[in-house]
C-alpha cells in the first residue's frame, strides 16, 4: 500500500494525473481503512483533473462547440460537484446547447421551405441564448432571401405556364 501511496505521491508532482488516480485507488486493496493523507492526495488529484475538464469546456466553448463543452461540465462536476466554474458553465451550456438545437432545426425548416416554423424557433432560440445570436439573425437573413428565391421561382414557373395575369402578382408581391 505504502509503495502504491509513493507512487502516486511521485506521479503527482510529475502532474501525471490519471497514474496517481489509480495508484491512490490500489491502496484501497492493501488496507480495510485508507489512511487521511491517500484521501486528501485522491481529492486532490480529482480537484485537478476537474480543473482540466473544465479549461477544456472552456476551450470548446470559446469555439462554438457547445454541446463538447456541456459535456465536459458535466465530467467536471462528476469528478468535483462542488466546481463552481462548471456549474455555472453547465447551465450556460445547457440553455447554449438547447439554442444550437434550434439553430440547426430552423436551418433545416429553410431548407424545406417551411419559413413560419423556421421563424418560430429563431425566436425561440433567441430567447434561450446568450452567445449565438448573431447565429440566429443570420437564419433570419436566410428565410428571408429563401423566401424571396421561392416567390420569383413561383413566378417564373407561371410565366413560363403562360400564366401571365398571377405571374405578374407574384412579381409584385416581390
Amino acid at each position: 500500500a505504502m509503495d502504491y501511496y509513493n507512487e502516486g505521491v511521485r506521479t503527482l508532482h510529475d502532474y501525471y494525473l490519471e497514474r496517481p488516480r489509480r495508484s491512490f485507488a490500489v491502496v484501497n486493496k492493501y488496507v480495510d481503512e485508507p489512511p487521511e493523507r491517500v484521501n486528501k492526495r485522491r481529492g486532490q488529484v480529482e480537484t485537478y483533473l476537474a480543473d482540466e475538464r473544465a479549461a477544456v469546456a472552456m476551450s470548446l466553448e470559446l469555439n462554438g462547440l457547445y454541446d463538447a463543452a456541456r459535456n465536459e461540465y458535466r465530467l467536471c462536476l462528476a469528478l468535483d460537484p462542488d466546481h463552481q466554474d462548471a456549474k455555472a458553465g453547465f447551465e450556460r451550456m445547457d440553455r447554449e446547447s438547447e439554442a444550437a438545437t434550434l439553430l440547426r432545426d430552423a436551418h433545416m425548416q429553410v431548407l424545406r421551405g417551411e419559413f413560419d416554423n423556421a421563424r418560430e424557433l429563431v425566436a425561440q432560440g433567441i430567447e434561450i441564448s446568450d452567445l449565438q445570436d448573431e447565429e440566429f439573425e443570420g437564419v433570419l437573413v436566410d428565410i428571408d432571401e429563401a423566401r424571396v428565391e421561392h416567390v420569383y421561382q413561383t413566378a417564373l414557373d407561371l410565366e413560363k405556364d403562360y400564366k401571365y395575369r398571377r405571374a405578374i402578382a407574384m412579381y409584385q408581391a416581390l
